[in-house]
């Protein structure tokens, strides 16, 4: 997935913040780490990067 290894990214945070750039948008990723914190469905567009 995106240039990383299957371990690689079980190590990794569910948030995915080492997908993140400069692109990436600061208000999408809050969503996300509210929805998750609070286990409520939404549905996003967010950019992520691959590993190169």
């Amino acid at each position: 997935m995106v240039g990383w290894t299957r371990a690689e990214l079980m190590q990794r945070s569910c948030i995915c913040e080492f997908l993140h750039g400069p692109l990436t948008s600061a208000v999408a990723v809050a969503q996300i780490k509210e929805c998750l914190a609070s286990c409520h469905e939404k549905q996003l567009e967010i950019l992520y990067y691959k590993k190169d």
